[in-house]
């Protein structure tokens, strides 16, 4: 049992999940300073030869609505 990703919040903030894999987490969360925010926990593939699905993910979910978007985790790679 090990590697995986979870979300934890506080009383207070409203988190709604929009989708999620083995790769990610992405949610939209409220309550924050009033402000509505997405949120991504990631964790990039760590195979070279698959990590372009992760990118392609990350591309796909970065392109749907507007606003503010913060991604943390793992991408797996050097830049």
């Amino acid at each position: 049992m090990s590697g995986g990703l979870a979300i934890l919040w506080h009383d207070g903030v409203t988190v709604s999940l929009r989708s999620y894999s083995k790769g990610h987490i992405d949610v939209f969360i409220e309550g924050v300073e009033h402000i509505g925010f997405k949120f991504m926990g990631f964790y990039g593939h760590p195979e070279t030869h698959f990590r372009k699905h992760s990118w392609e993910l990350l591309r796909k979910l970065g392109g749907n609505g507007s606003g503010p978007w913060v991604v943390g985790g793992d991408f797996n790679e050097i830049l």
